[in-house]
């Protein structure tokens, strides 16, 4: 599910895509380990600094991705929230840091 401003920062709409077609090309396999931990530890994550760089869209924001479960346990999809301000040019946006993102565990261990 995303909205209508995501689809146009990606240029194709998230719906009934498969993650690894979608973000092919998009340093897919860091994107897939972010979500991968945030639905199988589970965790939330919470993102700051650069966002929307691996498609070549310069702004800086937070997002906070949250895990799903179907069955109230097993966790099975995720549901994220991100905001953020364009910076006027690329170059605008590479002084500032990269997304940094700390996970936090809803189980002890």
């Amino acid at each position: 599910l995303a909205g209508e401003t995501i689809n146009a920062i990606f240029g194709k709409s998230l719906r009934n895509a498969r993650m690894e077609e979608f973000f092919a090309g998009w340093n897919y396999e860091t994107i897939f380990e972010r979500h991968r931990r945030v639905v199988c530890e589970p965790s939330i994550a919470i993102g700051k600094g650069l966002v929307f760089i691996h498609a070549e869209r310069y702004g800086t924001g937070e997002r906070v991705i949250l895990p799903l479960a179907g069955n109230g346990i097993e966790g099975d999809g995720i549901i994220g929230a991100t905001v953020y301000e364009w910076a006027h040019t690329e170059k605008a946006a590479r002084n500032e840091m990269v997304e940094n993102v700390t996970y936090h565990p809803l189980r002890e261990s």
